[in-house]
């Protein structure tokens, strides 16, 4: 009988990019897919996004007229020789109308996925974005294609437990139970939107500049994860993220004193200041520490820096 202990493996296991990537339109989601080495960019009827994109060298779309269509074009990426070394679902919330339309195919006399007796649309609903995960995931493992799934976001409501009052976030513009499921099945949920200025007057109307930043860490503001070592936020662009991930140490002590200078310089507070500098200070190269100052910065500097 095989011993299971001496399967065990040590060292960081190398896996190919599985990104959940949403944001306002226009913030160049599609472009960053696009950067990827022989991509191939699922778009559907409602959405084209790289339709101005000039694709070359082996970079190229497809369009997926229903859910039938992706599902065959996914099982074919994964069973058939081809060279593409990376997918792009254009957008989940323009494929999820694909999954919707393909539910009610069946059920002649229901407009909505509400209107299917017994509740069997919501629970199809969940089965059939199941099954594109499941084709995704044997792309990722079976086939070592990197994975970019896009999404569109929008402003809601949230009712935090535990927080005073409800606040508004961005989140990915789909059912929440949706959502979650491709949340979970990607390595890095990255929140996309042109950074935004607040004045210190009150009169002072919020105003966003070009940059385009990308964020990796959940806030109030937003939801993100990041499996790759990746840096609380960054320039959004192809080349900062890969730079990012290759570097992989978002924690080191160099990193965070700048993280918690450039948050310094943007307190008014004549008080906070001089404790901020002592606790830097004492906190020397402890990567514990810097962490917790930086964070609690974070929070204080939450109005500036939380996008519009």
């Amino acid at each position: 009988m095989a011993k299971l202990l001496e399967q065990a493996t040590a060292g960081v296991i190398e896996k190919p990019d599985c990104i959940l990537l949403y944001g306002v339109e226009g913030v160049g989601k599609t472009t960053f897919a696009s950067e990827y080495e022989k991509v191939l960019i699922i778009g559907t009827p409602n959405e084209q996004g790289s339709d101005n994109i000039d694709l070359q060298n082996g970079r190229k779309r497809i369009v997926a007229g229903s859910l039938k269509i992706l599902q065959e074009t996914l099982q074919e990426l994964i069973d058939d020789k081809h060279d593409y070394k990376a997918v792009t679902l254009d957008t989940i919330n323009k494929i999820d109308e694909l999954v919707q339309a393909g539910i009610l195919a069946n059920y002649a006399n229901c407009k909505g996925l509400g209107d299917v007796p017994n509740a069997k649309g919501w629970a199809e609903h969940v089965i059939e974005h199941l099954n594109i995960i499941r084709l995704l995931k044997e792309l990722k493992e079976k086939r070592k294609i990197n994975i970019i799934v896009l999404g569109h976001s929008e402003i809601k409501e949230f009712d935090e437990p535990g927080a005073n009052k409800p606040y508004h976030r961005f989140q990915i513009a789909m059912r929440e139970k949706i959502s979650a499921l491709y949340r979970q099945f990607c390595d890095d949920v990255i929140f996309v939107n042109y950074k935004t200025i607040i004045g210190e007057k009150k009169k002072d109307r919020p105003t966003s500049n070009d940059v385009r930043t990308a964020y990796t860490g959940r806030r109030a503001g937003w939801d993100a994860k990041n499996r790759s070592g990746l840096p609380y936020s960054f320039v959004f662009n192809f080349d900062n993220y890969k730079k990012a991930k290759e570097k992989g140490e978002p924690e080191a002590a160099p990193d965070l004193k700048i993280q918690i200078t450039e948050m310094l310089e943007k307190i008014k507070d004549d008080k906070i200041i001089p404790i901020v500098k002592k606790n830097l200070s004492e906190a020397k190269d402890n990567t514990i520490k810097l962490i917790a100052i930086r964070d609690r910065l974070i929070e204080i500097t939450a109005p500036a820096e939380i996008p519009a």
